[in-house]
């Protein structure tokens, strides 16, 4: 957290990879590496945390590993589709305890009463 804005530094790291630690002019700051689309750079949205044996940097997103280090050896992509529900009132007509059923099945109390409660 001692960077000057509108600052590039250069760090390597114990796994042998240079990082570069970028700080904009508004005090935002981004790590990445040679050869990383800065995109793909995480913004650091907390430092100098106290860590178990130094400190902590909390970043937005992973920092992605850089091919020599990790090599892809298999690519495995899983998609998820996530529901959520939500109704008007607690007050719905059938159900005993809303908020315990509602908290093991929301999807289900829902669609048993779409005029009170919608899927998304």
């Amino acid at each position: 957290g001692y960077f000057e804005k509108n600052s590039v530094h250069r760090f390597m790291s114990s796994a042998g990879q240079e990082l570069i630690f970028h700080m904009d002019e508004q005090g935002t700051m981004r790590i990445g590496y040679d050869g990383l689309p800065q995109d793909d750079w995480p913004q650091v949205v907390e430092f100098n945390l106290p860590g178990r044996d130094g400190i902590v940097w909390a970043l937005d997103k992973p920092l992605k590993c850089p091919p020599q280090l990790c090599p892809l050896k298999v690519e495995d992509t899983d998609i998820y589709t996530f529901y959520t529900a939500a109704c008007l009132t607690a007050d719905l007509p059938g159900e005993e305890n809303v908020k315990k059923a509602f908290s093991a099945e929301p999807t289900e109390i829902a669609k048993r009463h779409p005029d009170k409660c919608l899927v998304i």
